[in-house]
C-alpha cells in the first residue's frame, strides 16, 4: 500500500475555504506545540480570521486569546513567542505597509523571527519543517475567502528538505536585514531593526 503525502486543495467551495484554514492553523499549531522553524512567503500578506476558539478548544495554546475566532497575525505571534524560528519574505509593496507595521509593532523584538523584503516575489508558501504548502494563494483575506485558489499540501520529507534548502539559499535573511522606520501613524516612532 502507497501513502500518499501530498493534498490538492481547491477553495472554490466553502468546504475548501474551510479546509485551506484548518491547514494552515495545524501547521501553525504544530510549531506552537513543538518549534522549529517555519518560512512564510508571500507576494502579499494581510490579517484573517484564521482559528476558531469560540468554544475555548484552544485555550490551552494561548490563554489570552479568549473565545473568540483568532486572526492570522496573532496565531503567527504566538508562533514566534513559542520559540519558534519565523522567517518572513514578502513584496516590497505600499500593499502590505499595514501588515508589516503589525508585524514588526508585535515582533521586530524577537530574535526568532526576520522579515526580507524583496521587489520581485511571485512564490507563495507556508514551510514547516513537517510540511510545505504552496499555489497560488497570498496568505491575505483575499486568498483565503474569496478567491478561488488550488493549493498542495505537501508532507514528503524530500520536498520539505528541498524546500528549506531553496528558500534559505534565495532569501538570504542574515545578509538582507533592512533597517525601516515604523510608519509616523505608529505609536511609536522608533527605528526598529528586523
Amino acid at each position: 500500500m502507497t501513502i500518499s503525502h501530498t493534498r490538492q486543495i481547491m477553495t472554490k467551495t466553502f468546504a475548501g475555504k474551510r479546509q485551506i484554514k484548518e491547514v494552515i492553523s495545524s501547521m501553525l499549531i504544530s510549531e506552537i506545540l513543538n518549534p522549529k522553524e517555519i518560512w512564510l512567503v508571500s507576494a502579499w500578506v494581510s490579517n484573517f480570521d484564521l482559528l476558531d476558539n469560540r468554544a475555548g478548544a484552544w485555550d490551552i495554546l494561548n490563554h489570552s486569546w479568549g473565545h473568540r475566532v483568532i486572526p492570522f497575525f496573532e496565531v503567527l505571534e504566538s508562533v514566534v513567542s513559542s520559540g519558534c524560528k519565523v522567517n518572513v519574505v514578502i513584496k516590497d509593496h505600499e500593499t502590505n505597509c499595514s501588515a508589516l507595521n503589525h508585524l514588526r509593532n508585535a515582533l521586530s523584538s524577537y530574535q526568532n523571527f526576520q522579515i526580507l523584503l524583496t521587489d520581485d516575489l511571485h512564490t507563495k508558501g507556508l514551510l514547516t519543517n513537517d510540511a510545505f504548502l504552496s499555489g497560488s494563494m497570498n496568505f491575505t483575506y483575499s486568498g483565503t475567502n474569496r478567491n478561488d485558489e488550488m493549493m498542495t499540501f505537501e508532507r514528503s520529507d524530500s520536498v520539505v528538505a528541498n524546500t528549506f534548502l531553496h528558500f534559505s539559499s534565495s532569501y538570504p535573511l542574515e545578509i538582507n536585514i533592512k533597517q525601516e522606520p515604523i510608519d509616523d501613524t505608529e505609536e511609536e516612532s522608533d527605528d526598529w531593526l528586523f
